[in-house]
């Protein structure tokens, strides 16, 4: 892999390995399965101690991670052309109202593609508590964490990430990161680690029967064609350039059955650009923090400036007190009913928007519920890889191994659901439904 900056160490983290290349080092390390889960830190301890072992000691001290995992969220998204300072807000205030999420959890980055009458932003998501565990893991190490990407954002067209737990491509067309998390079952039920897997594929020497070693290859094998078909299916390009800890000598010839003439972990390039990277630099937040700060004081000054003008109208009410009184009679025969009503009309008006506002809430918390539900009705049967929200349903696609398990699925939904596309290829149905979530099943 080449990199274009000698002075940075980049670590790309997956479920169970991690590669560091510097200029000095370009090597996979092998991770217990039970440490990282989709980016997710499960052992922080644990990781730790793994990192320290191999950085504490060494001239690297600046470190950059690149991630795979479909944890990052992607939105594309269309805004009236509006000032560069007010973007932010905007983007705060449209991801709410199109996503079941919490935007006071998340960070996010976007890039701004300034267009004749809209900008368009291209939008990442990750959750904050996922980044400040990687940060102060690196912080505790005494090393620098300059940088925080997804892979999808860097990634150079035709080319494909390819491991055992996740699939990250992009062509001329689009992007796309999946997650896999079979090949755990293998791991767990014949208690393997990456590098003994990884040494039985290759056949290198491993203290198994050759009878498991079979088992083993063949159910690797089967979940590497399940990858392959989705890639065969998606990835629109002739050849490629794969890489990740999965490329091994017969998933390269797998690969090269549906991309004739690629290439494999050959000089990898990354677009590593500032816009797409989590963590912002110090003179950012520095300026940050003053903007803050100034706003605080003008705030407070505005406050007591209001505070002493009251004392000062309430004792010039005492004052007046009399003669106001007189005015209020005075006031009370002048009354302009009318207008009145106008008023009591428009505070009606805005009643019935609050109710509004409230329904749409509601109906927010059913998608939030419908969405939960889904990813819980996921198992080695049956997984989503693409979810597309419109105003009143939602169109799902995904994998499953029969039929019977796509309608046994349709029915558990409380929704009305209709398959809009299915097809299969080598006893895998691929699917697209749409679920009416003004209609209930």
């Amino acid at each position: 892999m080449n990199f274009y900056n000698k002075d940075t160490t980049y670590i790309i983290i997956d479920d169970l390995s991690f590669t560091i290349i510097s200029k000095n080092l370009n090597k996979t390390f092998e991770l217990p399965k039970d440490i990282i889960k989709n980016l997710l830190v499960e052992d922080k301890s644990y990781l730790f101690y793994i990192l320290k072992k191999e950085i504490e000691n060494s001239d690297m001290d600046n470190f950059i991670i690149i991630s795979p995992s479909d944890r990052f969220i992607k939105v594309n998204l269309d805004i009236p052309k509006i000032d560069a300072e007010d973007i932010e807000s905007m983007i705060y205030y449209e991801i709410e109202e199109i996503m079941p999420i919490d935007m006071n959890n998340y960070s996010y980055v976007y890039k701004a593609n300034y267009l004749e009458d809209k900008i368009n932003l291209d939008i990442s998501l990750l959750e904050k508590s996922i980044i400040k565990d990687y940060f102060d893991i690196f912080e505790k190490l005494g090393k620098k964490l300059k940088g925080f990407y997804s892979l999808e954002d860097i990634i150079n067209e035709n080319t494909c990430y390819f491991s055992l737990n996740h699939i990250v491509f992009k062509d001329q067309e689009k992007s796309e990161k999946l997650y896999f998390d079979e090949i755990y079952e293998i791991l767990k039920e014949y208690d393997l680690e990456y590098l003994s897997l990884e040494n039985i594929i290759e056949g290198k020497f491993q203290e198994y029967d050759e009878s498991i070693k079979e088992e083993i290859k063949n159910n690797f094998t089967l979940i590497s064609y399940k990858k392959i078909n989705y890639l065969k299916d998606n990835f629109k390009t002739e050849k490629a350039n794969f890489f990740g800890n999965s490329i091994f000598a017969e998933v390269k010839d797998l690969l090269l059955n549906d991309f004739p003439g690629s290439s494999f972990d050959n000089e990898i390039n990354f677009n590593l650009d500032q816009d797409y990277n989590f963590i912002k630099n110090k003179k950012d937040k520095k300026f940050k923090i003053i903007l803050a700060v100034l706003a605080l004081l003008i705030v407070n000054l505005t406050f007591l400036l209001s505070l002493n003008a009251n004392i000062k109208k309430e004792y010039a009410r005492k004052a007046e007190l009399e003669k106001t009184n007189i005015a209020v009679q005075k006031k009370l025969s002048d009354l302009d009913i009318e207008n009145i009503k106008d008023e009591n009309k428009n505070l009606i008006e805005e009643n019935d928007i609050k109710k509004e506002s409230l329904q749409v809430k509601e109906k927010n918390k059913e998608l939030i519920d419908l969405f939960l539900d889904l990813e819980n009705k996921q198992n080695n049967n049956l997984f989503f890889n693409y979810y597309e929200l419109k105003t009143d349903s939602i169109f799902l696609t995904g994998y499953t191994n029969s039929k019977e398990t796509l309608d046994n699925f349709i029915k558990d939904i409380k929704y009305k659901t209709e398959i809009k596309d299915l097809s299969v290829e080598n006893e895998v149905y691929k699917f697209r439904i749409e679920i009416y979530t003004g209609e209930s099943n």
